[in-house]
């Protein structure tokens, strides 16, 4: 674009045909002269202000139009420093500098462009073409992305999950200090393409994958569940919940996730399950463990044998040497019972002084046969609180 302008006769121009172009530019468009006055304004200048200027003859029409003109910093702009007076005076170019327009208790953020105009031979302009765009609205949207990205960062950085933004490829463009709390890294360390270097388990980069390529297809968000690498090189649960940002097309543009570290959770829940299934005294499977072992058995519809065990005159063994004694004595029937079946047959202490053997596959003769090595096993004595203990035990069986 030239920086000034330079008028000819030579071709002259109809001055409807360029009165229309300027009318269909979508910015305003002024030209002022030496003396100030305004000779023309375009339809979108004329709308922006609500009037036509160039009525207004003369002068300061800025402040004959009750108007008043503002730099960046909120410094009122005085009429010799105002883009037209600037240009017509030194002939400066003006590249879009932003100014603020305050008439009556409306406000518009300009970005104003000037030029000289020069008559052929002329070394100082006669006129100004000023352009003012309006960026009241994009101003308004940086300024709310601006404190959101300050709120956004504010939250993250005292956070303790681990905040993360990335690139709908995958590229990590902010991580919050939580980093090196959870990973042992400093936030630095994670950003950028994880392609070659990533934390995650290599068990798990396909779930991972996966969970993001179903989150740029569906625009939904995530939740889901992974081993990272701590620096120290230890493996740690994570669980990561994503959404996407979309665009105004509905395209995700970018990825907000929040990670933390759920190891002790996991290994929480799971002693609870195992706590829930298993016999507290001897670490048998319990009652709940053999309802859910029957139930699967019976669905593949295979043939198993049930062997019920009670233990003969246990509560002599209790009221005689104690209950500590009586608590030996379970354990120790429940190590001998154990090792006695086969694997795939579950051996679960039901309560008291019973247990259950579920055997598969095997039928009366075959269970008659598991029942006399049970009473081989368990008959030897045992020393029980100093004491040898002979074990002996009634068993039923049935066959399904």
């Amino acid at each position: 674009m030239r920086d000034h302008v330079r008028v000819s006769m030579d071709n002259p121009v109809d001055v409807g045909l360029l009165t229309a172009a300027l009318d269909a530019l979508d910015c305003a468009t002024a030209v002022w002269t030496r003396d100030g006055g305004v000779v023309f304004a375009n339809a979108f200048a004329r709308n922006l202000l609500g009037f036509d200027p160039t009525v207004l003859g003369h002068g300061d029409v800025v402040a004959k139009a009750g108007a008043g003109l503002f730099a960046e910093d909120g410094t009122p702009i005085t009429p010799d420093h105002r883009p037209q007076q600037r240009v017509l005076q030194g002939g400066e170019v003006i590249e879009a500098e932003l100014m603020e327009m305050r008439l009556g208790e409306k406000s518009w953020w300009l970005r104003v462009t000037a030029r000289p105009v020069f008559h052929p031979g002329e070394a100082e302009p006669y006129a100004a073409v000023v352009s003012y765009r309006d960026v009241t609205t994009q101003r308004a949207a940086r300024a709310a992305l601006s404190e959101s990205e300050a709120h956004f960062r504010l939250l993250a950085e005292n956070a303790g999950d681990l905040i993360a933004r990335h690139t709908a490829e995958g590229e990590c463009t902010y991580a919050s200090p939580a980093a090196f709390d959870l990973l042992g890294r400093p936030a630095t360390a994670l950003l950028g393409d994880w392609t070659n270097a990533s934390p995650v388990h290599p068990d798990d980069v396909a779930q991972v994958a996966d969970a993001h390529m179903r989150l740029l297809t569906t625009g939904e968000s995530y939740l889901v569940r992974y081993r990272l690498q701590h620096a120290d090189g230890h493996w740690l649960w994570v669980e990561t919940a994503a959404r996407p940002v979309l665009g105004d097309a509905g395209e995700v543009v970018e990825i907000h996730s929040a990670t933390r570290d759920i190891t002790v959770r996991l290994e929480q829940e799971t002693r609870l399950s195992r706590m829930a299934l298993s016999d507290a005294l001897t670490g048998l499977p319990n009652r709940a463990a053999l309802t859910q072992f029957l139930e699967i058995q019976l669905v593949s519809s295979r043939v198993i044998a049930l062997l019920f065990l009670d233990l003969d005159r246990f509560k002599v063994v209790n009221d005689s040497l104690g209950h500590a004694a009586g608590d030996d004595l379970l354990r120790l029937v429940a190590g001998r019972l154990a090792g006695t079946c086969r694997d795939g047959d579950m051996v679960t202490r039901l309560g008291g002084d019973e247990f259950v053997i579920a055997a598969p596959g095997l039928d009366e003769e075959a269970a008659l046969q598991l029942a006399a090595r049970v009473q081989h096993v368990r008959g030897a004595p045992r020393e029980v609180a100093g004491h040898a203990v002979g074990v002996s035990a009634s068993v039923g069986i049935v066959v399904s």
